[in-house]
């Protein structure tokens, strides 16, 4: 069997700091590229790894001094957000990302596919807290679910 062709992907819960965009916690962490305005702020990725790389659908938190200020709920792809939504104090920026930035759309299919990846990603995160027994952070990422999902009625 050649055990190079394939590696296993780990769920990784890391907390890193961005250094000019790219970030890297300890040896056995992900490797996040948030979204391009979060430069010099503590992000946490919330969802799997693979060969070092945030990959599939999670949440990334962006901290400042403790405290959330901003979310990307979506999918990532090696490393780098690749669809979903940045939740903002004001709002939502929804969308398909390119080098850390949404691409402009008026394709409202693009913004209702944004949405969708970003409610199954809370309803993920939101699964995974509860398994863990995190009973308050599985409410809380099943209603930000909730909410998302009411974005595309």
């Amino acid at each position: 069997m050649n055990r190079s062709a394939r590696r296993p992907v780990a769920s990784c819960a890391c907390m890193v700091l961005l250094v000019a965009g790219r970030a890297m916690a300890d040896p056995a962490a992900c490797h996040v590229t948030a979204p391009a305005d979060w430069q010099g702020i503590t992000v946490r990725w919330e969802g799997a790894c693979a060969n070092g790389l945030a990959e599939g659908s999670g949440v990334l938190r962006g901290l400042e001094k403790g405290q959330v200020v901003r979310l990307f709920l979506g999918r990532m792809l090696a490393g780098q957000p690749q669809l979903g939504v940045v939740e903002w104090p004001t709002g939502y920026v929804a969308g398909r990302f390119e080098a850390g930035r949404v691409v402009t759309s008026d394709d409202r299919n693009d913004t209702l596919r944004a949405f969708r990846a970003a409610s199954q990603a809370a309803e993920a995160v939101s699964e995974r807290f509860r398994a863990a027994g995190n009973a308050s952070s599985a409410r809380f990422y099943r209603d930000k679910a909730r909410r998302l999902d009411a974005q595309m009625d």
